[in-house]
């Protein structure tokens, strides 16, 4: 037995146990289910009952059919009721540098998200994923914007679609992706258009297939004067503790802020802390090192097809980037022109 067979032996051990402390995990613990919907799959999410945590879990998602019949289940594990993942039985530098190990075999996937430290394990055989949460009373408040995520993604990989990094926004069924590093002001400048007319898709992760975009989250985080300066009062339990020049708001509850659940995109657009001073065009090579490390860092390094997908959604599109310093109108007219192209 070579090396990599070894080590997906010992990895197909770990999730077995995995998943036996789930079942005995589901056994003890009261839970409650919600469903998410991914395109063409329904996904049951299980939650330990009783936490505030659990509901603001929940509340973080667009809404979907309850009573859709779902394919997957995804269930969150609280570590802290005793029911820790099993030990690793590999180097730890097997998990460098995104967290994720990597097998020659994807029918199971583990990773160790290095900032939080929650331990994710899918088995595709049992259309399953375990999120091993190290406490759900202590989970930074930043992780509940767009919670899951990475658990979402496999699935959405076994599915042949991609979460993206961005802001989207659009008119009429038609968008455009904001996109870039964090800092660069797309949810500023998104919720800024949807309350001058566009709709709100996306500030952050959206689930993408082919040129279609759909929001899986309804929530936006970004700096406390801009949410101020919108208008939108933050929601007190969202602002976060360890950051707390930053909020949350559910983007749905605003009345004033308009939104939709899908978009077909027809251009990317990277904004940058610069005066605006028109549209230029990008070319392809420079709109997937924005796009995709951008993505693939927040998926904790993504697929090998997250690459073939995000040049797929870069060739289908035109490609842009502005300043976002100057008069919304102008940059709202500018952007409306590419969005009707």
């Amino acid at each position: 037995m070579n090396a990599a067979d070894q080590l997906f032996q010992i990895a197909r051990e770990y999730v077995d146990a995995a998943f036996d402390i789930a079942d005995r995990y589901l056994e003890s613990t009261e839970c409650q289910e919600f469903v998410v919907s991914l395109y063409e799959v329904d996904i049951a999410v299980v939650v330990p009952s009783g936490f505030e945590e659990s509901a603001t879990l929940a509340d973080a998602f667009c809404s979907a059919d309850p009573n859709a019949l779902v394919s997957w289940r995804l269930v969150v594990i609280d570590s802290s009721a005793g029911y820790e993942p099993p030990r690793r039985r590999w180097s730890p530098a097997l998990n460098q540098p995104t967290g994720q190990l990597r097998l020659s075999d994807e029918s199971i996937r583990i990773a160790i998200d290095p900032i939080v430290q929650v331990v994710w394990v899918m088995d595709r055989l049992r259309k399953c994923v375990l999120a091993f949460v190290p406490s759900l009373l202590e989970i930074p408040r930043w992780w509940l914007a767009t919670p899951l995520r990475l658990g979402m993604s496999w699935i959405a990989d076994v599915l042949d679609s991609e979460f993206v990094h961005g802001a989207a926004v659009g008119r009429d069924g038609k968008g455009i992706v904001l996109a870039g590093p964090s800092g660069v002001g797309k949810s500023t400048l998104s919720l800024k258009l949807s309350l001058a007319g566009w709709e709100f898709l996306s500030d952050d992760f959206f689930l993408m297939k082919e040129t279609t975009a759909r929001a899986i989250y309804r929530r936006a985080k970004l700096n406390s004067d801009s949410l101020s300066a919108l208008r939108c009062q933050p929601l007190p339990t969202f602002v976060e503790s360890e950051t707390p020049t930053k909020s949350i708001i559910d983007v749905w509850t605003h009345d004033e802020v308009a939104h939709t659940a899908q978009l077909n995109i027809q251009a990317i657009a990277f904004p940058s802390l610069a005066p605006f001073s028109g549209l230029q065009p990008v070319d392809r090579a420079r709109a997937f090192t924005e796009l995709g490390p951008a993505t693939l860092a927040g998926l904790q390094g993504g697929s090998l097809r997250s690459f073939s997908r995000l040049a797929q959604i870069i060739n289908s599109c035109s490609l842009y980037r502005f300043g976002v310093i100057g008069a919304l109108d102008e940059i709202s007219g500018a952007l409306e022109a590419v969005r009707v192209a």
